[in-house]
């Protein structure tokens, strides 16, 4: 498969073992009834695999709808899959999935982990430049549509005090972005593009520099 065949939103993907493995929010169920996730597996970022269903929720799981944004973290010799999950009458809640390899199966490994009474949507992404700075990526709206902005952390830390960046990364009704490297060591901006949830949106790869000055990133 190419890109341009998967229908997903919020993509992420996971270099791990020579493989690069993509998950997403499934463009079918995005807004209507609960498909679970899949995961696409590619060797050269070009041709993916058919869909492996790597996350079909239990008997008696809470979530009836919106399985959104599912992103991928390996620790300890285990993959950790955080996503946003809902149902009528529930707030939106992020809860973490659980596997033994990247490409699942995934099972409940959490309750949901945000407040009761927030209304919870995927969180920015971070990361840190070569330089050690503190980088987020996140996703907002102007007069064009969907932008990904770019801010940074003036001391480095989580918690220290975040700079906007005036310039956006990306300003092209696309969003829900992430960053990683490929196994060259260039680092991939993938992003969905177009934001248009009606069968559209399909996963977008975009290779980026890290540069000196705000914003610290820039599209190649």
């Amino acid at each position: 498969m190419k890109l341009s065949e998967i229908h997903i939103r919020d993509p992420f993907i996971l270099p791990f073992e020579g493989k690069y493995y993509l998950f997403g929010t499934p463009g079918k169920y995005a807004w209507k009834g609960a498909g679970g996730f899949w995961c696409y597996l590619s060797d050269d970022l070009e041709n993916w695999s058919e869909p492996i269903k790597c996350f079909e929720a239990p008997e008696g799981f809470w979530a009836t709808e919106n399985y959104w944004a599912p992103e991928v973290h390996y620790y300890n010799g285990r993959f950790y899959m955080f996503a946003s999950f809902s149902a009528k009458g529930h707030m939106r809640a992020v809860q973490i999935l659980s596997a033994d390899k990247p490409q699942g199966p995934y099972e409940v490994w959490s309750c949901p982990l945000t407040p009761n009474d927030w209304m919870c949507l995927d969180g920015p992404f971070l990361y840190k430049s070569n330089d050690g700075k503190l980088l987020m990526i996140w996703s907002s709206f102007d007069d064009n549509g969907y932008l990904e902005a770019i801010a940074y952390s003036e001391d480095g830390t989580i918690s220290g005090k975040w700079k906007h960046c005036e310039k956006a990364l990306s300003a092209i009704n696309g969003g829900h972005g992430m960053i990683f490297k490929t196994f060259n060591g260039y680092p991939i901006f993938t992003m969905h593009y177009p934001n248009t949830p009606y069968g559209d949106e399909r996963p977008l790869l975009i290779r980026i520099n890290e540069i000196s000055d705000e914003p610290y990133l820039q599209i190649v």
